[in-house]
C-alpha cells in the first residue's frame, strides 16, 4: 500500500464523512462550491479551488469566487463546466451557460488553471477551446469520456489534464482505453469525495493499467509522476 506522503489527491470534497478529520500526511486539493465547503476547508492547509459547481448555476456566487482570487486564496477557478446528463440539469443550460462564461473570463484575467466538470457536454466545453488553450492548464475532473474525445481536447487544448478516480475502479474498458491514450504528463489521479481512504486503491489501479512499464522503475516513481504533474494545480510550494 502506497504511503499518504508518496500521493496527491488532485480533486477531493469536505463533507459529513471527513470535514473534521484528514489523515496526517495526506495531501491534496479541497475543491469548493459553496462558502459552507470554504469555511470548512480554511482549517486545512491544503490547497484549494472554488467554483459555481453547474448542479447548482447560481452566478451570486460570483463575487465570492473573484474575492477569493483577488486575494491569491485559491490556487484555481473550479469546478465549473456544464452537465447535460439528465433532463432536470438539461433545463439550467443557459444558467450553466452563464456561470461558465464569467468563471472562464476570471479565471483568464487571474491566469488560473480551471478545473473542468463535464458529463455529456464535451462538445459544449471544446467550443471555447481556444480561450481555455489560453490558460495555463485545465483538467478535466473525474474524467470518464472515451479515447477518442481526450486525443480531440489533447489537440485544441495542449495543456489538458485529465483526472480519473473511482471509474477506474469500476474496471470500464472505455476508460482503461483512455487512460492508456493519454501521456502520463497529462494526467491526475482522484477521490472526488469522502474517498480518503481509497486514494492508494486508484493510484493501484492506474499503475495495474499502464501496457508498458518500461518508462517507471517502480510505482513509486509513477506516483512522481502524478506528484510533478500536480505541482501546476496545486502550486509548488504545497508539493
Amino acid at each position: 500500500m502506497l504511503a499518504f506522503s508518496l500521493i496527491f489527491d488532485s480533486h477531493f470534497h469536505l463533507n459529513e464523512e471527513n470535514s473534521c478529520f484528514v489523515p496526517s500526511g495526506y495531501n491534496g486539493i479541497i475543491s469548493c462550491s459553496s462558502r459552507e465547503e470554504w469555511n470548512a476547508a480554511e482549517k486545512f492547509s491544503l490547497p484549494k479551488t472554488f467554483g459555481i459547481h453547474p448542479w447548482e448555476p447560481d452566478i451570486k456566487k460570483l463575487d465570492f469566487l473573484e474575492l477569493l482570487l483577488k486575494e491569491d486564496k485559491i490556487t484555481g477557478t473550479g469546478e465549473c463546466g456544464f452537465d447535460f446528463y439528465t433532463d432536470e440539469l438539461k433545463k439550467t443550460e443557459a444558467a450553466q451557460k452563464e456561470c461558465w462564461n464569467a468563471q472562464l473570463s476570471l479565471a483568464l484575467e487571474y491566469k488560473k488553471p480551471l478545473v473542468i466538470h463535464s458529463r455529456k457536454s464535451y462538445s459544449r466545453i471544446l467550443e471555447d477551446s481556444a480561450l481555455l488553450s489560453k490558460l495555463p492548464a485545465v483538467c478535466f475532473h473525474g474524467y470518464s469520456g472515451s479515447r477518442e474525445q481526450a486525443q480531440e481536447i489533447l489537440r485544441k487544448i495542449p495543456e489538458a489534464f485529465f483526472s480519473f478516480g473511482t471509474v477506474l475502479l469500476r474496471n470500464p474498458r472505455k476508460a482503461f482505453e483512455a487512460f492508456r491514450s493519454i501521456p502520463y504528463t497529462h494526467i491526475l489521479l482522484e477521490t472526488d469525495a469522502s474517498g480518503t481512504s481509497f486514494l492508494a486503491d486508484v493510484y493501484e489501479k492506474a499503475w495495474d493499467c499502464i501496457s508498458d512499464k518500461n518508462d517507471f522503475d517502480s510505482i513509486e516513481s509513477f506516483a512522481g509522476q502524478i506528484l510533478q504533474n500536480s505541482a501546476i494545480f496545486a502550486g509548488k510550494n504545497h508539493l
